[in-house]
């Protein structure tokens, strides 16, 4: 009975996080379909929302927290700037078939972004050395969190876009995130990283996996018939799940259930974008290996 009842307290918050699902998908698949300056733009803003989100969930004091924001938003700026330059020069927003074509011209164009950050960050070390108390152990963690699960995630959606496999990656970590859910609530027994996520359980992840699976070999088969996406899909449950667990492990040291409100049922942008910021910089990776080797 008590089970039973839990359930049905799991499957009350879908519609409100059906309905959010439902906005935030719509806004993705309109910038993927559009792509060029609609992509661009919701990518910049999906990531600002969860950048600052992580700001605030940094426990430190509000020095710190001003010092991140400043830094976060003149990295922002800067690739701003580098994709404005890449349009206005090529017209164009795909970055390897740049990179490829005209390699000298984006060469001079990186530099021209990582110069100007770089003397920034060698004017803000001076600082914190000189002139501030602020802990350079906390500037540094910032650093990488803003690197890794900020900068990298932006520049790998605009790449794989390139590729059109941009799609089947948002919707593949969609799918399987949804099965994970559904299958979790029905048939979940054993938690699969019980001081992580206690509600995520091994049955939700391998169940959602088979079934994501058998849904877009059903797809590729009689729809769309697409071998090369099979690795994708293949690969997606697994990093998804890490990408979950880390973002939870996370939230958990800082001691807070959700990133931020913005997205009802859902929590905060971070907690939306958890799966897509771990596994579309590897499938960016993974892709490359392919194109290369």
């Amino acid at each position: 009975m008590a089970e039973e009842v839990n359930k049905n307290r799991k499957f009350s918050d879908l519609p409100k996080r059906s309905l959010s699902a439902i906005i935030y998908g719509a806004l993705w698949l309109a910038a993927i379909y559009f792509g060029g300056w609609v992509l661009t733009i919701v990518t910049y803003l999906f990531f600002s929302i969860a950048a600052f989100e992580l700001i605030k969930l940094i426990n430190t004091d509000s020095k710190e927290k001003k010092l991140f924001t400043i830094t976060t938003a003149i990295a922002g700026i800067l690739l701003i700037m580098f994709q404005l330059l890449i349009y206005f020069k090529f017209n164009d927003f795909s970055f390897f078939n740049i990179a490829v074509n005209n390699f000298a011209t984006i060469s001079s164009f990186i530099v021209l972004l990582i110069v100007p950050f770089f003397i920034f960050l060698l004017l803000e070390t001076i600082y914190l050395l000189f002139y501030s108390k602020i802990s350079i152990n906390n500037f540094f963690k910032f650093l990488s969190f803003l690197f890794f699960w900020i900068i990298i995630p932006i520049i790998s959606v605009q790449f794989l876009n390139t590729f059109n496999y941009l799609l089947v990656t948002v919707v593949g970590i969609w799918v399987f995130d949804t099965m994970a859910y559904v299958m979790g609530v029905l048939l979940g027994r054993h938690t699969l990283a019980k001081d992580i996520s206690p509600k995520k359980t091994s049955e939700g992840v391998i169940y959602g996996a088979i079934l994501t699976y058998i849904i877009f070999i059903a797809y590729f088969s009689f729809i769309e018939k697409r071998t090369d996406l099979y690795w994708i899909v293949a690969i997606i449950p697994f990093l998804a799940t890490i990408g979950d667990l880390l973002e939870s492990k996370l939230k958990r040291e800082f001691g807070v259930k959700d990133s931020g409100n913005i997205l009802p049922g859902h929590g905060g942008m971070l907690d939306r974008l958890d799966s897509i910021l771990f596994t579309v910089p590897f499938v960016t990776f993974l892709n490359l290996l392919i194109i290369l080797f």
